[in-house]
């Protein structure tokens, strides 16, 4: 793995699977995870220009590998990236979570897709409210049901070898 610490164009993949595909060109998200490089291949003219834009930045850890405190400002953009190119129905999903817990509903209320992108979704969901909002009963309704983590855990679960 090449574990990529900052958004990195990585060019046209001339492995790709699919021949619709081959013109596109693939970013390194910069996750800097053990065990996956997270990347993104477009053919969208906006969305290259805006990953391009932000090439060498948006790393999750320092230059001596400490994971980077959440930063507003970055998340800020990448919602409104994320808002213009994201999948209408995560997004939709997404909206409704943050709509319930920002009204003081219970994960009970709410009824959503059980699949891996939807779980995916809700965890995602809810760990940038635990950074961006104040602590509410509601917000840790929902951690307790879909993030549950053992204080025991590894210091960073994305560094952990499984």
């Amino acid at each position: 793995m090449g574990r990529g610490q900052v958004l990195t164009a990585l060019g046209v993949d001339g492995d790709v699977l699919c021949a619709r595909d081959r013109e596109g060109i693939l970013f390194d998200l910069g996750l800097d995870i053990l065990h996956i490089d997270a990347c993104v291949r477009s053919s969208d003219p906006g969305l290259i220009t805006a990953l391009r834009s932000r090439t060498g930045k948006m790393g999750l850890r320092d230059q001596m590998g400490k994971a980077r405190p959440f930063r507003q400002a970055s998340h800020a953009a990448f919602q409104a990236l994320l808002g213009q190119y994201g999948l209408p129905e995560q997004l939709t999903s997404k909206r409704h979570i943050v709509d319930s817990i920002m009204a003081g509903e219970g994960p009970e209320a709410v009824r959503l897709p059980d699949d891996r992108r939807a779980r995916a979704t809700i965890r995602v969901a809810l760990r940038q409210l635990r950074a961006t909002e104040h602590p509410s009963a509601a917000l840790t309704a929902w951690l307790s049901t879909y993030d549950r983590r053992d204080p025991v855990d590894a210091e960073d679960p994305m560094q952990a070898s499984h």
